[in-house]
């Protein structure tokens, strides 16, 4: 009966040990999930700035304006939320670079005060006439010879058919 409470004296504290290791993996996870969490939120912040400026630039810029960079900055900062815009217009073409930064939770431990997302986005005229900002999308299926298209009138715009788009 001795020798049994010999043995078992030496291993009382063990669970200590382990629970501080579980301590410091649950505040790993839960910085990482905080801070992940943060910096995925400004990215998808800076791109939707860059995104919306470079297209409202590109918009002024096609119609002949000269304040591009004006309203790509206006659109991506004040009205999306990032924290600063690189704006440069090379060829009719507008390129933002939008910043989002806020303030870190747990990076703070290491000296990361801020937590900083940077993305970009282009636009520019490449409508039928060079004076346009469209979206360009493609129907993957070319009508068949005899079966109506699109009708321009009811969508509004103009379209432009290319050789060699019926099949027979």
């Amino acid at each position: 009966m001795k020798e049994t409470q010999k043995v078992r004296k030496f291993e009382h504290g063990q669970m200590m040990v382990l629970i501080v290791f579980a301590i410091f993996a649950i505040a790993g996870m839960v910085a990482l999930i905080l801070d992940g969490g943060a910096i995925m939120s400004n990215r998808r912040t800076a791109q939707a700035a860059a995104d919306a400026g470079a297209l409202a630039g590109a918009q002024r810029v096609c119609y002949g304006f000269t304040d591009g960079e004006a309203v790509a900055n206006y659109y991506a900062v004040d009205k999306n939320g990032a924290n600063s815009a690189t704006i440069s217009i090379v060829n009719n073409v507008v390129y933002v670079e939008a910043t989002v930064e806020s303030d870190s939770f747990f990076a703070k431990l290491f000296g990361m005060d801020t937590l900083t997302a940077t993305a970009d986005a282009s636009a520019g005229c490449f409508g039928p006439m060079g004076k346009s900002v469209i979206p360009l999308a493609r129907n993957g299926r070319a009508p068949l010879v005899g079966e109506p298209g699109p009708d321009p009138v009811e969508y509004g715009c103009q379209m432009q058919a290319l050789e060699g788009e019926t099949l027979e």
